[in-house]
């Protein structure tokens, strides 16, 4: 089964949509279960990926900045509350765009638009004592030796170049902080530019820092800010969703023409990066990609934010006959999640 999430908010939709391993369907999922209102969820994931895990939703609109996590049997609770409508929660933790577990569940990683931070907060799994799942844990200790007098926004494992309101301390670029829109205040109006999808695999943290067109790499023991993405080739531009998947790094970029990356493949082991995934005038037309995924069988899917489409390429990106392999979707496709109908039997 297919889920797929929409870029929502005020007048868009409210839920996700459900689709069979053949593209077919396309039915309201999760809708009894999800509050309702004016949503945006942004990310979903499966996790653990077994029987009995569960569904984690970025609700990214702005009045809610939250992540929820619903059961297979449609249990609804609120794993992680950010700023909401009240002032409340994590006031690090607003307009929430993606998020990232370690492969213990131990920690769960959420970037934020508007805070332009990535928050590091307690994941389901944690095995620390006193640790409350969904609450920040300490602000990494590697950003505090940067400074004399470090003043952190609560859980901020990545910082900002750029202090949005309230005032944390600015960490420059070389030092790994997050390229933001100067000018911007994060209560006055969102950055034109801030941070975007996160991913961890092998002990690194991966933060796609859209506006210094870099994939930025954290260490996730000590917290370090281990340099970018080597990218030779400049193929890195305006990068948005990451994705990890069989210890390989995946990265949608923005094309600047029809012969241009979409789809950008990092091996950490040999440190190389190519495009797996280009714009043809002959068979691909995509001006926004958005979200991944890959089946069980090792297929690879590609929403396309601005068409409403999904594209299907087997397991060596070459495009499969029957594409779009998802059209006619209500919304804007935001991410998309294949998911194992034994994992929902828990």
């Amino acid at each position: 089964m297919f889920v797929v999430t929409f870029h929502g908010g005020g007048s868009g939709t409210s839920t996700l949509c459900s689709y069979d391993d053949d593209g077919s369907g396309g039915q309201p999922y999760l809708s009894s279960a999800t509050p309702p209102g004016p949503n945006g969820f942004r990310g979903v994931q499966f996790q653990p990926r077994q029987a009995g895990g569960a569904y984690y939703l970025v609700n990214s609109y702005k009045e809610k900045s939250q992540v929820l996590m619903v059961t297979p049997g449609g249990e609804c609770s609120t794993f992680v509350n950010g700023v909401g409508t009240d002032g409340s929660g994590l006031v690090s933790v607003y307009h929430p765009y993606g998020m990232a577990f370690d492969d213990a569940l131990e920690v769960l990683y959420l970037s934020n638009q508007d805070s332009n931070v990535v928050v590091r907060v307690y994941g389901p799994g944690t095995t620390i004592a006193g640790a409350v799942p969904g609450q920040p844990m300490p602000v990494n200790p590697a950003l505090a030796a940067l400074t004399t007098s470090p003043v952190f926004l609560p859980g901020t494992f990545v910082a900002s170049q750029v202090p949005l309101a309230p005032v944390p301390t600015a960490i420059t670029g070389a030092q790994g902080g997050l390229g933001a829109s100067k000018g911007s205040g994060m209560t006055v109006t969102t950055p034109a530019n801030s941070v975007r999808g996160v991913a961890v695999t092998g002990g690194t943290l991966y933060v796609a820092d859209e506006v210094c067109n870099l994939i930025r790499q954290y260490d996730t023991g000590s917290g370090a800010y281990l340099g970018a993405i080597a990218d030779p080739s400049g193929l890195v531009q305006s990068p948005v969703q990451l994705l990890a998947n069989g210890g390989l790094l995946y990265a949608t970029v923005k094309p600047a023409g029809d012969g241009d990356a979409l789809v950008l493949e990092y091996d950490p082991a040999s440190q190389t990066l190519a495009a797996v995934v280009s714009c043809s005038k002959k068979n691909l037309n995509v001006k926004h990609p958005s979200g991944m995924t890959f089946d069980g069988s090792g297929n690879f899917y590609l929403a396309d934010l601005d068409n409403k489409v999904v594209y299907r390429f087997d397991s060596s990106f070459v495009l499969t006959s029957g594409n779009p392999f998802l059209s006619s979707m209500p919304d804007n496709p935001e991410d998309i999640l294949w998911v194992d109908d034994a994992w929902l039997s828990g």
